[in-house]
Parts: C-alpha cells; structure tokens; sequence
C-alpha cells in the first residue's frame, strides 16, 4: 500500500505522490507514480471520509476536477468529504504515456478535414498506424499495463492509503466505466458510487465503434438543436443562419488553417473537434457556445482557434490507448 505525504499545493488544496505497482501481479516489483491533489473537507469534525473523483477521458486528469466546485460537488460534500482526485497511469501528473512529439502530433492534425474527401478514410488509417507505432516505441514498458482494470486496482489501494474502510467514488463519462470495474472487481469495498453520464461498459469493452458511433449521433444532434435555439434566439453567431455560418468556418478554416510561427495550430478539424467537447456539457453551455464560435469567425478565440497543441496530444494518446486496451450501498453519499 502506498504511503501518501501530502504538502500543499496552493488555494487550500493539498498535493501527493503514490508508488504503486507497475504490474499488480507482481506487487513488490517495479513502482511507478501516480499524482493526486485533494481538498480536505472543511469541516473535519463531521467528516466521513474521501470522495475520489475522475472526470472521464479516458484520458482526463483530475486535477482540474478537484479544483473546480461545479465538478467536485456541492457544499455540502466538500464540507464532510476530502475531495481526492488521482490521474491514472500515462495521463498528466502520473507516469507518462508518450507516443509523438506535439509538432508531430499536430502536423497529423494538419493533413485532416472537418468534412470527409475522398481519401480521408486512408489517410486516417495511415496516420492511426503511425500514432499506435510510435507508442509501442516510445512506452514499450509501461503500455501493457495501461487500462481501466489498472485505474480501478489503484483506486482501491488509495482508497486503503487514505485510510477508509469503503470507497466513495463520483465518476462522470469514462469514469463512469472506471467505477463499474472497480464494482466488479471490489464489490464488498464500495459504500458510495455515483456516476453520471454513464457508459453502457459492454458497448465500449466489446463494440467501441458502435459506441462511438451512437455518441456521435448524439452529437449531431445537439449541434442541430444548439443551430434552431441561435436561429430562434438570434444568438450573436451567423446572423440569423448559424448552420451556414458554421459550414462556412469549417470550409474557411480548412481551406486557410490558422499558423502561428510557421507552425500549422488550427484548421476545420481541431475547430470541429472543439466544438463537438463542448456540445457534451448541454444546452446550459449553448451561449457559450455561440461566443466562442463568433470568437472562431473574428479568429480571436484561444479555445477553437488556436487549440492547446500539449492538451490535444496528451489527452488524445490517453483516449486513443485507453480505448484501445480497454450494489448495495447508502442511499445518501453524506450518510
């Protein structure tokens, strides 16, 4: 078990490595890192435990999540839980994961599209080659022992090194699948699991592609009612027409990508890839969404136009790779 020395971070939060085992069939052999970051509770004295938390991914790390109240729960939790957050093996703080340079990473970004030409479908099996190639070279040791089965057995372990009898987890998306694992595998261990934004885990184990699919049709959904609420609202994007508006962009900016410094930064593909993340968060975002697409058109917003280069590679190597490899308890989480 690992023996967890938190110092603090900043802002009140707290900040500790864990050691544990590269491979849990061999639990005194090689360690690796994991990095956590936790709020403890604010009021100790009624206290119940932790609440770890994982904001999905796969691929996401938790520091954010922990940081953020509209992610690590309201009041009331944070007062009587220590809110924990750990990133999994390969993804941010832990033991990295690495498969292409960002400039390399980026450049496979440059040769895509927002809308599929004739040899796009090649062209992405090509580069999908070359992406799992270089991460069987670059983390020969540590990919094989990258997955949700790894994630659920560290969480358990930290569960133990924060000293409680029973989990209490809140996952959202790809965490929700972390959770069911942990279930699985831990079914006696568990006081409180909430998941939200749930994956149906044997889709996404045993059909990812018609997983993926399915989200994807949601998506577009949503982008359709996000264009009839700009158009019935007269939003501040695309005058009245905001489909045409975002066909427009997406043909703009492929046709003239954003450059900065004689590097490729942004084109009709990362805008697409932007916009479809924050269509996950609901029509409560839509004005958001609307500004930051205006943003797009006048070429001023960070978030669409020039898209963090480090975020995309190191988030997407997480998914891709995760994807790849892939009860009774109290009614109330504060009882």
């Amino acid at each position: 078990m690992p023996v967890l020395i938190w110092t603090d971070c900043g802002d009140g939060f707290e900040c500790a490595p864990a050691d544990v085992p590269l491979d849990h069939r061999a639990p005194s052999g090689e360690k690796i890192k994991l990095g956590l970051t936790r709020k403890p509770a604010t009021d100790p004295s009624r206290g119940i435990g932790s609440l770890f938390v994982n904001p999905g991914g796969p691929g996401g790390g938790t520091d954010d999540t922990v940081r953020y109240p509209g992610t690590s729960g309201p009041a009331e939790l944070r007062e009587r839980f220590d809110i924990v957050g750990f990133d999994p093996r390969g993804v941010g703080r832990s033991q990295p994961l690495a498969c292409q340079t960002q400039d390399e990473y980026m450049r496979a970004w440059a040769k895509a599209s927002a809308r599929p030409k004739v040899h796009s479908f090649d062209n992405a099996l090509r580069e999908g080659k070359a992406f799992a190639d270089a991460c069987t070279k670059q983390s020969a040791k540590l990919l094989p022992f990258v997955g949700t089965e790894y994630v659920a057995r560290e969480m358990d372990l930290l569960r133990r090194a924060v000293g409680d009898s029973k989990l209490n987890y809140f996952g959202l998306s790809y965490g929700t699948y972390i959770g069911t694992v942990y279930a699985n595998l831990f079914p006696k261990n568990i006081r409180a699991l909430a998941l939200d934004g749930g994956y149906d885990p044997d889709t996404y184990a045993n059909r990812p592609y018609e997983y993926d699919l399915g989200q994807y049709v949601a998506i577009e959904s949503a982008l359709g009612r996000f264009f009839d609420w700009c158009a019935a609202t007269k939003c501040e994007f695309g005058e009245g027409d905001p489909r045409s508006a975002f066909v427009q962009l997406q043909n703009d900016l492929d046709r003239d990508p954003v450059v900065v410094d004689g590097k490729f930064v942004a084109n009709g593909a990362t805008f697409t890839y932007n916009v479809q993340s924050l269509l996950g968060f609901g029509d409560v975002w839509w004005w958001y969404v609307a500004q930051v697409l205006t943003d797009a058109q006048n070429r001023t917003g960070d978030l669409l136009v020039e898209p963090d280069a480090e975020f995309l590679s190191a988030n997407t190597e997480q998914y891709e790779r995760r994807s790849c490899r892939s009860y009774r308890s109290a009614r109330s989480i504060t009882r």
